[in-house]
């Protein structure tokens, strides 16, 4: 094997420290400032005890249009075939299909899906053998941090399902909802809850709830106390 040291440092080496060593049919080994190896081939690779420090992109070797990178402060992104498909951005938001936010409505959604196909979609499947199917969850608390599950109150909506279209100056326009509420006073094992329905009126900018389904079982058309 051969071992190269640098001639400034303290250690035990006579003044020298560790800079590559070389092992005979086996290890190369890198060092920095004496101290590591920062980076240590092994026979799958490399292996590198701590951070990688890169440019822009990080490529796969045998196809070089399937990357992932950072093509912003605080960003990154996912190519293949040579087009970016997924994204991480500044503010934390999962885009897919677009490299910027351009949720519609009153708050930017965290996960966005993009396209000009039909695969603008979300699809939850279930392989399972047995009754139970693919589910979409929405919850609640009154909590303001992580995992606080202070209890919620009569009225509070528990999720909202929104459907909007583009009225050729943005593609907020919110042209009908479908939202969960509490329902009566919450407890342990208690969670009363109403569904309702809203759709917006021609000449209108926001939906008009036209069904509910309380607690009970009851239907109210055009009532919201049936």
């Amino acid at each position: 094997g051969i071992d190269i040291m640098s001639g400034s440092g303290g250690n035990s080496h006579g003044g020298y420290e560790n800079a590559i060593s070389c092992e005979n049919n086996g290890k190369v080994k890198i060092y920095h400032a004496g101290v590591g190896p920062a980076l240590e081939t092994n026979g799958d690779g490399v292996t590198v005890p701590a951070s990688i420090w890169v440019g822009a992109y990080l490529k796969h070797n045998s196809d070089l249009d399937t990357k992932f990178g950072f093509p912003a402060l605080d960003t990154i992104s996912f190519d293949t075939a040579g087009s970016e498909r997924l994204r991480i951005d500044s503010g934390g938001r999962l885009l897919v299909g677009t490299s910027s936010d351009v949720a519609g409505g009153a708050i930017s959604s965290k996960i966005q899906v993009r396209s000009t196909s039909y695969d603008a979609a979300i699809a939850i499947v279930a392989n399972r053998s047995n009754t139970a199917g693919g589910n979409f969850s929405f919850t609640k608390t009154r909590g303001t941090s992580e995992g606080d599950t202070t209890i919620v109150q009569s009225g509070d909506a528990l999720g909202t399902i929104n459907f909007f279209g583009a009225d050729g100056t943005a593609d907020e326009a919110n042209a009908a909802s479908i939202y969960a509420s509490v329902d009566g006073t919450p407890g342990t094992n208690d969670m009363p809850g109403r569904l309702t329905f809203a759709t917006t009126a021609d000449g209108a900018a926001s939906p008009t709830e036209r069904l509910r389904i309380t607690s009970a079982g009851k239907i109210g058309i055009g009532d919201n106390a049936p």
